[in-house]
């Protein structure tokens, strides 16, 4: 019972030295850094060994009166990003193809990456460090939060969109669509 106990204490205090743990910031310089890539230790899939695991993060700001309200508002405003990204990439795959607009293709590729987007924002927890700034003037807490997710996890959602086969397309549809998914797939793995 003793060494389950201790085995317990200590996969705690590894949980705990990972979420302080250090990181690497991999990311390309892209203006206001909103988005990136992370190298952090983290515990493997299996709990037994800590690892550099690759983490998809995003960046978001938020201002409150209160210190826990701002970093709840900015941790949002990042969780929104994680949506913006990938909407942006649907939007952009759209036009760029022979998609009729408003037509059947566009819709379900639209519609099923809507879907995919909320699945990326609910894996999404809050991660690294925030950045808390208080504004005597104002009187407000300005911070700048991110949330994140494991590359294995964010690939992982990403991939089970392959065989994605909506009802109601024709063959021809069906097979656009299935070009266009990959497009998007392949652009939200860069």
């Amino acid at each position: 019972m003793k060494k389950l106990f201790k085995m317990m204490l200590a996969a705690s205090l590894m949980v705990v030295m990972v979420s302080c743990g250090s990181t690497k910031n991999v990311t390309k310089k892209n203006g206001n850094m909103t988005s990136g890539v992370e190298m952090v230790e983290d515990l493997s899939a299996d709990g037994t060994r800590i690892e550099q695991v690759a983490y998809r993060w995003w960046l978001g700001m938020g201002e409150a009166n209160v210190e826990k309200v701002a970093i709840r508002n900015a941790e949002s405003d990042a969780r929104r990003r994680v949506s913006e990204t990938i909407n942006s990439l649907v939007t952009q795959e759209t036009k760029g193809g022979e998609v009729q607009v408003n037509g059947n293709v566009e819709e379900a590729i639209k519609t099923y990456w809507e879907q995919k987007s909320a699945a990326l924002t609910r894996g999404c927890a809050p991660f690294g460090e925030y950045e808390s700034e208080f504004d005597e003037k104002t009187g407000k807490y300005k911070v700048k939060a991110k949330v994140g997710i494991r590359g294995d996890k964010y690939v992982s959602i990403l991939d089970g969109t392959k065989d994605a086969k909506p009802e109601g397309l024709t063959n021809e549809e069906l097979q656009q669509f299935l070009d266009l998914n990959q497009s998007i797939i392949d652009a939200a793995k860069n």
